[in-house]
């Protein structure tokens, strides 16, 4: 078998797919970087020009943006506001009982537009209360549990999340 591969026809034709490149790779998103503002790729978690970790999204992995700041109302953890939309659009289910003490003072409905886009069918929306699973500890959200934070709170996480600021403050 080692003599089939060493003749020079079939080895060049081994050597020319290994090392062909990958020319349906596409290059990665890029998205500002919440400690320096430089582009960077979205799932980079290490700023480059200070060396300090950057938050991930906890719904998507990528690194966290200021302007698209939000908590997981759960866990605490940080998530991208418009990651989370999706996430809970994306993982809801409707509720029907209101038993949950937790957030028997939050039921505001959430308004959804649900849209036909098919043809023929007329358009019509419909209200609804969304729910999804929290991703870290499985417990309910919806759209309305949800707050965008401002770009001082969000710094704020950060420093504290480098350990430039005491847990105690």
């Amino acid at each position: 078998f080692k003599s089939e591969l060493e003749s020079t026809k079939l080895r060049k034709k081994i050597q020319s797919i290994i090392r062909r490149p990958n020319r349906e790779e596409k290059a990665e998103n890029l998205s500002p970087c919440p400690i320096s503002k430089e582009m960077i790729p979205e799932t980079e978690l290490e700023c480059p020009s200070t060396k300090d970790s950057i938050p991930m999204c906890i719904c998507s992995g990528k690194h966290m943006v200021l302007d698209d700041w939000t908590f997981c109302p759960a866990s605490g953890m940080p998530a991208l506001m418009s990651e989370y939309k999706s996430y809970i659009a994306d993982n809801s289910y409707d509720s029907e009982d209101n038993s949950d003490n937790n957030h028997q003072e939050n039921q505001q409905t959430d308004e959804v537009d649900l849209r036909s886009q098919e043809k023929g069918q007329s358009c019509e929306s419909v209200t609804k209360t969304l729910h999804a699973l929290d991703p870290v500890y499985g417990n309910k959200v919806s759209l309305s549990d949800l707050r965008k934070c401002g770009a001082d709170e969000a710094l704020a996480y950060i420093n504290k999340y480098n350990r430039y600021i005491d847990d105690a403050s």
